[in-house]
C-alpha cells in the first residue's frame, strides 16, 4: 500500500484512512505493508534551507547535497508520524527504510536528459524480515530509501519502491493511493482497467502526466514482470480502501498479462 505525502496531512481524512488500513491489516484476507512518500513535506523542508526541488517526469532529482535532508525527512519525520498514528489506533507498527526492511540493494537511476543524482532503483531484496514482522501482527511502514553498492543512501521514487516491495514480497496486490480516483481519460472519466498499449498512448498524449507517470510505470512493472495486479485509487475515499477487503473493484486496475499464467 503506497501512501503519498498529501494523504498524511489531511486531518480527519487521514484519520479515516489510517483506521481503514488498520481494519484491512487485521482482516482475514491479507496483511498490509505501507510504503510512503512525503514529497510536500520534503519540498517545504528543502525550501526552508534555500534548496531547490527539481522534478523530472514525476521523479525528484536528488543532488549529493540534498540526500541527507531527504533521508532526514522521509526516514525520520514522515515515517515516525505514520507509525505514531497507527500506535494511537492500537496497531503495532514498525518503521524502517526499504533498504533495512528488505536488505534491498539499489543502483543509480538513469534518465535520458538529466543527472538524477542520488536517485535509485531497487534491484533485489530479501522478504524474510518483513514476513516475520507480519506474522507477529506488526504493520511494517517503509520509507523509500535504499542503499547503493557502496552503502550510499539512494532516494527511490515511492511508487517504484512500492512496486519493488510488492515484487520482493510476492504480494497479492499493489495499491497506489493518490489524490485522484484513478487514471482518467481526456474527458475526465475513470478508466477502470488499463494495459500497456493504452497507458503508453495516454502518456504520449499528455493525458497521463507528471506524478501519474511513475505510478503507471510502477503498475506496469508489477503486472508484467511480477504477476501482481495493481490498483490506483484515491486515499480520500475510505469506502474504496475498505472495498479492497472484499475484492470489490475500485479505481483503475492494471492486471498481470494473461499470458503470464499468474493468478491475481
Amino acid at each position: 500500500m503506497k501512501l503519498g505525502g498529501e494523504a498524511l496531512r489531511a486531518g480527519d481524512a487521514t484519520d479515516r484512512l489510517m483506521r481503514a488500513l488498520v481494519s484491512l491489516h487485521r482482516g482475514e484476507r491479507c496483511g498490509v505493508v505501507i510504503v510512503h512518500g512525503g514529497g510536500k513535506a520534503l519540498t517545504e523542508h528543502l525550501s526552508s534551507l534555500g534548496l531547490y526541488s527539481q522534478m523530472v517526469d514525476g521523479i525528484r532529482v536528488t543532488p549529493r547535497e540534498q540526500i541527507d535532508h531527504v533521508v532526514e525527512v522521509l526516514a525520520g519525520k514522515v515515517n515516525v508520524s505514520i507509525v505514531s498514528m497507527l500506535h494511537v489506533l492500537g496497531q503495532r507498527a514498525l518503521g524502517l527504510t526499504a533498504g533495512q526492511a528488505l536488505m534491498a540493494t539499489a543502483a543509480r537511476a538513469v534518465h535520458d536528459s538529466v543527472d538524477l543524482g542520488h536517485v535509485g532503483t531497487i534491484q533485489s531484496g530479501d522478504a524474510s524480515l518483513v514476513r516475520m514482522v507480519l506474522r507477529e501482527g506488526y504493520l511494517p511502514v517503509l520509507s523509500p530509501i535504499a542503499f547503493g553498492e557502496e552503502g550510499e543512501a539512494l532516494n527511490i521514487n515511492a511508487d517504484a519502491a512500492a512496486a519493488s516491495v510488492a515484487s520482493i514480497l510476492g504480494a497479492c496486490l499493489l495499491v497506489l493511493l493518490t489524490d485522484v480516483i484513478g487514471i482518467c481519460d481526456a474527458g475526465g472519466d475513470l478508466l477502470p482497467e488499463l494495459e500497456r498499449a493504452r497507458i503508453d498512448t495516454l502518456i504520449d498524449q499528455g493525458v497521463i502526466s507528471d506524478g501519474m507517470i511513475p505510478k503507471a510505470h510502477a503498475a506496469l512493472e508489477c503486472a508484467e514482470h511480477c504477476g501482481t495486479a495493481t490498483v490506483i485509487s484515491s486515499w480520500n475515499d475510505q469506502s474504496a480502501v475498505e472495498a479492497l477487503a472484499t475484492g470489490n473493484p475500485i479505481g483503475t486496475r492494471i492486471n498481470a498479462p494473461k499470458c503470464a499464467g499468474v493468478v491475481t
